[in-house]
C-alpha cells in the first residue's frame, strides 16, 4: 500500500500498477514524480492523480489504481475491514 498527503489529506492505494499488477516504486517508498505532483510507475512511466489515482499518461492511460478506504483512530491510519482487494493483480 501507498500513502500519499496532498493539502492535509491523506489518499491510500494498493501499490500495484494497473497495467500488469506490479510494484509501483524502484526504490523503497519513492513514488512521486520528481515534482511531487504525480504518482508514478517507474516501471512503465504512468504518471496517476494524487487525489483520484487515474492515469493520466502512460500504457494504462484512463484506468486508475485501486483506492484503499480507511479511517483516522487516535491520529492513525487505520484500513477499513474490507478495504484490500479479493485479489492484488485485479488493481
Amino acid at each position: 500500500m501507498l500513502v500519499v498527503k496532498k493539502r492535509g489529506d491523506c489518499f491510500v492505494y494498493l501499490n500495484r500498477c494497473p497495467h500488469l499488477g506490479i510494484a509501483l516504486e524502484w526504490e523503497p517508498d519513492n513514488f512521486l514524480d520528481s515534482e511531487g505532483l504525480y504518482i508514478r510507475c517507474c516501471n512503465h512511466g504512468a504518471f496517476f492523480e494524487i487525489d483520484t489515482g487515474l492515469c493520466i499518461m502512460g500504457p494504462c492511460m484512463g484506468d486508475s489504481l485501486w483506492a484503499l478506504d480507511y479511517h483516522l483512530e487516535a491520529g492513525r491510519l487505520m484500513l477499513d475491514e474490507a478495504a484490500l482487494p479479493e485479489s492484488p493483480s485485479q488493481a
